[in-house]
């Protein structure tokens, strides 16, 4: 029973780092991705600014 329980705790654990892991790979994701929408905008203003300004 106790080797049981164990196994238990440690597929928790597991499991809670694997959440972790997701966690931590979708923030990164998303830092990236804010990224390039920043950059993008950073495009968009220049290409306004060149083509007259913005409307």
């Amino acid at each position: 029973m106790a080797k049981y329980i164990n196994k238990q705790i440690v597929e928790e654990k597991q499991s809670e780092s694997d959440k972790d892991m997701v966690i931590a790979d979708l923030t990164t994701q998303l830092a990236n991705d804010q990224q390039q929408i920043s950059d993008m905008s950073m495009i968009v203003a220049d290409l306004q600014v060149k083509v007259g300004g913005t409307k």
